[in-house]
């Protein structure tokens, strides 16, 4: 929630300066000139990358500079929100990540930008009723479809009411009792969209920042306080799909912590213990990962090994072999019978203990 009592203050000092406080951090209309982002970055992301550099990287597609920076609108220059975006890159492409990745990561982004975190409700309008009835509009979309909510409910009367008095002020004119009012109002509502536009692209980035590509979809995920994302029940068939729909003629690998998943095939993205590397593979579930791409690319995998069964093949083969059979079987005995499998094991070691060196029972 926007802290009102601090935005209050701020419109208050912007007032009595006469330089009041803007919010654009998205709006592309307000550009920061090239010779200006590499301290903007260092500053902001504790990264360093020179203005060579950034050209570069426009040319691998982490961005698009656009015309119109600097004080006689005659630079190319970068929408604010890009600045953290080169920073948060930087770091990702030390640790692996592809060029074709990061490009890929940087147009979804514009896409949500242009589409959700600009549009609608949250578009830069500069007209102050214009906001305010956007802002209303919107709290009324929300109460009309809260359902059973009785403090939802209750609040639809009075933000029909906002909207018919603004309607009035946008055919009549403002009074000069209202205009402070109505432009402390407005204030409010361009922080709370700036302040929900960040929120918005934090919980996507961190779902990078955790180890995820960001077309990998999931059946329960959250944010802590920190804004730190987690994410399980990864929905294998969808995010296959998802990955395939950008992949634009460049194929694309899939990104889980610890794991690289290309065309059927896991890849540690550092050394990984056994304990670490088995643990990778159950929370990611990526046995559910090799069916699902089995099923899409009309194969079929054994259960045990996820090797390719050998024809002839029928549906109800499931393993490519006895061996895997077995295994599977045993498995699944483990799985069900934890304390038994623990009995089982305690028997082995003690037997090996009543051998004496030759391998005769002492």
């Amino acid at each position: 929630m926007i802290n009102e009592e601090m935005v209050d203050k701020l419109w208050e000092v912007g007032q009595q300066t006469g330089a009041p406080l803007s919010f654009f951090i998205f709006d592309k209309r307000f550009l920061m000139p090239l010779s200006s982002l590499p301290n903007a970055i260092k500053n902001e992301c504790d990264e360093e990358i020179s203005e060579a550099g950034l050209v570069a990287k426009e040319a691998e597609g982490w961005f698009s500079f656009l015309p119109g920076a600097g004080e006689n609108h005659d630079e190319r220059g970068l929408s604010l929100y890009v600045i953290s975006r080169v920073g948060l890159f930087l770091k990702l492409e030390r640790e692996g990540w592809s060029a074709v990745e990061l490009k890929r990561v940087a147009e979804m982004e514009e896409v949500t930008v242009d589409s959700v975190l600009t549009a609608d409700d949250l578009a830069y309008l500069d007209d102050d009723l214009e906001t305010l009835t956007a802002y209303e509009a919107f709290r009324l979309e929300g109460a009309s479809h809260s359902g059973s909510v009785p403090d939802c409910s209750a609040e639809i009367p009075r933000i029909k009411k906002n909207l018919t008095f603004l309607q009035g002020l946008k055919e009549n004119g403002i009074p000069d009792r209202l205009k402070t009012a109505i432009e402390k109002a407005s204030f409010r509502v361009r922080a709370s969209n700036d302040l929900t536009r960040v929120w918005l692209q934090n919980m996507d980035r961190s779902q990078l920042k955790a180890g995820y590509s960001p077309f990998v979809w999931f059946s329960k995920s959250r944010w802590d306080a920190e804004g730190r994302f987690s994410g399980s029940e990864i929905r294998w068939r969808e995010t296959i799909g998802s990955a395939i729909a950008h992949e634009d003629g460049e194929k694309l690998p899939i990104r889980v912590p610890g794991l690289l998943l290309r065309e059927g095939c896991p890849v540690p993205t550092r050394p990984l213990r056994p304990a670490e590397y088995s643990k990778a593979w159950v929370e990611n579930d990526i046995d559910g990962y090799l069916q699902a791409w089995a099923d899409l690319n009309g194969e079929k995998r054994c259960l045990n090994c996820h090797g390719p069964i050998s024809p002839p093949v029928n549906d109800r083969k499931r393993f490519c072999g006895e061996k895997c059979r077995n295994a599977a079987k045993q498995r699944r005995f483990r799985e069900r019978n934890p304390e038994a499998a623990e009995r089982a094991q305690s028997r082995y070691w003690r037997s090996l203990g009543d051998l004496d060196t030759e391998g005769e029972p002492s």
